[in-house]
């Protein structure tokens, strides 16, 4: 197994253990899939509306487990992305992303969408934990899925350049 294999396959492995990690209820009997929070809480301002006239209040809501885990490796697949790209395509390789091919011409133009998307992949996230905990883990760990595919292709392509 190449290098750059095995750092895509540590990082999979890495946000997926987040989200195998079993937590036993009060009576240590049953374990949960999904853990329903770490210990990190996180205040959120909900608006309590009254007749008179809205109050803002602050709530503690807890942040799924997994979360942190996949924020980094959906990072560390799009920083891989983009360096197998940038590489592949000196050795005279190709983009087959349509959506990618008119930014991959200019280094500081992938480097920006891969910037720009991992930032707005992980502030959607985090607005969607607060109201829906285990569907934001559920499409981070999806996304990370995809991109580990296309982190693994991209190995392999340049494995095959040599």
């Amino acid at each position: 197994m190449g290098r750059r294999t095995a750092i895509v396959v540590l990082t999979v492995s890495l946000s997926l253990f987040g989200l195998c990690a079993h937590a036993a209820d009060a009576g240590g009997t049953s374990p949960a899939l999904l853990p329903a929070a770490a210990d990190v809480t996180l205040a959120v301002p909900v608006l309590i509306e009254t007749p008179a006239l809205p109050v803002l209040t602050e709530t503690t809501a807890t942040r799924p487990l997994a979360l942190p885990a996949l924020y980094v490796s959906f990072a560390a697949l799009q920083i891989f992305d983009g360096y197998s790209t940038s590489r592949a395509l000196a050795r005279g390789g190709r983009e087959t992303n349509p959506l990618m091919q008119g930014v991959v011409g200019s280094s500081a133009a992938l480097w920006t969408v891969k910037a720009a998307t991992t930032a707005a992949s992980i502030l959607l996230a985090e607005k969607m934990w607060r109201t829906h905990p285990v569907r934001a883990v559920v499409v981070l760990a999806v996304t990370n899925g995809f991109y580990a595919i296309v982190a693994m292709n991209n190995a392999r392509t340049l494995n095959q350049q040599r």
